[in-house]
């Protein structure tokens, strides 16, 4: 993900300047709005500190079907995970004094 910058929910896309996006660019929300067409799955669009993430690369014909809206407010798995994964790593510096394979999450970690 590439920060691009803010977005305002007040205006059109292409009134922000956005002619071109490459997926996975994401803008955060500064000014609340509908405009822009871009929604939130839990709101008709976007609210302030909200992320606007580009969902395909495109350089002409840019609209707001392009964007995901995700809501500041929604729980996210990816908290939990980081959540996790310090759990892990503080209990993996626990006993790195020893040998030891760890399999977490699909990864193989070595402790030598």
């Amino acid at each position: 993900m590439v920060y691009k910058g803010t977005f305002d929910g007040s205006q059109t896309i292409a009134a922000q300047g956005i002619t071109t996006i490459q997926k996975g660019w994401f803008w955060k929300v500064t000014v609340a709005g509908t405009t822009s067409g871009v929604n939130t799955p839990s709101n008709a669009g976007v609210n302030v500190g909200d992320m606007v993430i580009a969902n395909v690369t495109k350089s002409s014909g840019i609209t707001a079907a392009d964007f995901d809206g995700v809501d500041n407010t929604e729980s996210s798995d990816l908290v939990k995970l980081a959540a996790n994964a310090d759990t892990d790593q503080q209990d993996h510096r626990c006993r790195s004094e020893h040998h030891h394979q760890h399999r977490d999450h699909g990864f193989q970690v070595r402790s030598d």
